[in-house]
């Protein structure tokens, strides 16, 4: 079991960007072609702290926006205005937020919900995507009696009292069932994403991730339909997966990478579903030697 004795990441600057009504908190480092990364559940844009170094390094400009609902940003309560969690709303609304960063594209990487998000923007609005990492997280299907999470997640109020009984049990349970190495998250990461959740209506918006794939279910089966495709070809994505992944395993990796025309997949034995923290020297390479290729290539 490693230690989690990571070099300390570079502070990044912080600022507010206001996209389609929503207030997000945007970390930013470096300088270059302007790269936008997405997290997922349960962590924030804090996620990508032992990758952002290393993408500004090959000569990004890195932007870590907290989704809607997390850490800095804002969290309308679900249902109200704003307060849209739909998997399409938020596709519309980050590429919306690329837009008002000052770009009309950029490259994004996307994990677990940050991922998903991502691939519904490879099929909604692929202009404003340049190429695209998409890390452990599905794009079309998914076995579904892995994450036995969802189910529970959208049992009304159980999952709030379960993680108001016992805050960073809940956090610090999850983190270490879905990795293959939880040494390497610090108490200070679990605090931060405690703290996340804690703070204004943040578990409550974060589980209205979950609570609104119901009402996505046309999409969804639509997806599913035999034969289909999408209606266009996707930008070139590159498919980054912890093959120790128990909620998602290395199988619906593949099956991403058979969806995606022309994607590439890369394998990571020593990780689980936090791939990009449990092995990030391989995923920073994985990523900086995937976006430093030519177009044609």
């Amino acid at each position: 079991m490693r230690l989690a004795t990571m070099a300390t990441p570079t502070e990044p600057t912080t600022q507010h960007v206001e996209a389609q009504g929503i207030r997000y908190l945007v970390r930013t480092v470096g300088k270059g072609k302007p790269l936008l990364l997405l997290h997922g559940f349960p962590e924030t844009g804090w996620s990508y702290a032992h990758n952002w170094d290393a993408l500004a390094a090959a000569g990004h400009r890195v932007f870590i926006p907290d989704l809607k609902g997390y850490g800095g940003s804002d969290k309308p309560a679900p249902g109200t205005p704003g307060g849209d969690y739909r998997v399409r709303t938020l596709a519309a609304e980050i590429a919306a937020l690329i837009r008002a960063l000052g770009h009309d594209s950029m490259d994004v990487v996307g994990h677990d919900w940050g991922g998903i998000i991502l691939a519904a923007m490879l099929l909604e609005c692929p202009e404003v995507i340049d190429r695209a990492v998409v890390l452990n997280a599905p794009c079309r299907r998914f076995v579904p009696w892995k994450p036995r999470h969802v189910y529970f997640f959208n049992c009304p109020a159980l999952p709030e009292r379960r993680f108001w009984k016992n805050p960073t049990g809940f956090v610090r349970g999850i983190l270490d069932h879905w990795s293959h190495d939880a040494s390497v998250f610090t108490v200070d990461d679990v605090r931060r994403y405690v703290r996340s959740f804690q703070e204004g209506r943040g578990i409550g918006c974060a589980l209205a991730y979950y609570r609104s794939l119901r009402a996505e279910l046309p999409f969804f089966l639509r997806l599913q339909l035999p034969g289909w495709r999408p209606d266009h070809d996707p930008p070139k994505t590159l498919i980054v997966w912890g093959v120790h992944d128990p909620i998602l395993p290395t199988s619906v990796g593949q099956m991403a990478h058979q969806d995606l025309a022309g994607s590439e997949l890369v394998l990571i034995e020593d990780a689980g579903h936090f791939v990009h923290r449990e092995s990030p020297e391989t995923v920073n390479r994985a990523i900086v030697d995937f976006l430093a290729k030519p177009n044609d290539a």
